[in-house]
């Protein structure tokens, strides 16, 4: 599943350069967090997305020990999740968990030594998706002045 900020070149040749990806991984990474905290989100975008889409392209990658592209993917996967939501792109928020959660069955499948490890990220995952998804509406209660006869609506 594709999220788009990668064109396909590019895809192909991180995926044949690791040590590339893993670069402009840190650096895609930084900007966008960067620009997250300057509060340029639609800036911050481009970066934390392209961010995403490398770590997971190198969360398969067996051939990096020094690089852990597990907490990399996660790192990433908060920071578009969090762009997003400032955002208000909850819409793009549930595919990209639920592209996080498809991705990290397929680890799980490929990485059976990472199965524990795994399977406590996708129980988050898979609760944070739930709570975007869940519609909740206010409380309302009505509360009434002791001075006055004036209704007023409290929400919770």
């Amino acid at each position: 599943m594709s999220l788009g900020f990668l064109c396909i070149n590019h895809k192909v040749w991180f995926e044949s350069n690791s040590q590339a990806a893993i670069k402009s991984c840190m650096q895609s990474c930084g900007v966008g967090w960067g620009l997250y905290k300057e509060e340029k989100y639609h800036d911050a975008l481009p970066f934390v997305g392209s961010a995403f889409e490398i770590a997971t392209i190198l969360l398969g990658d067996r051939t990096r020990a020094d690089f852990n592209s597990m907490q990399w993917f996660l790192h990433t996967l908060e920071g578009l999740v969090h762009t997003l939501k400032k955002l208000d792109r909850i819409d793009v928020c549930q595919h990209v968990y639920q592209v996080a959660i498809d991705r990290l069955k397929r680890e799980c499948k490929e990485n059976p030594v990472m199965k524990t490890a795994i399977d406590l990220q996708l129980n988050r995952i898979e609760h944070e998706l739930y709570l975007l998804t869940v519609v909740k509406k206010p409380y309302v209660e009505r509360v009434f002045s002791h001075t006055k006869q004036q209704q007023y609506a409290v929400l919770h």
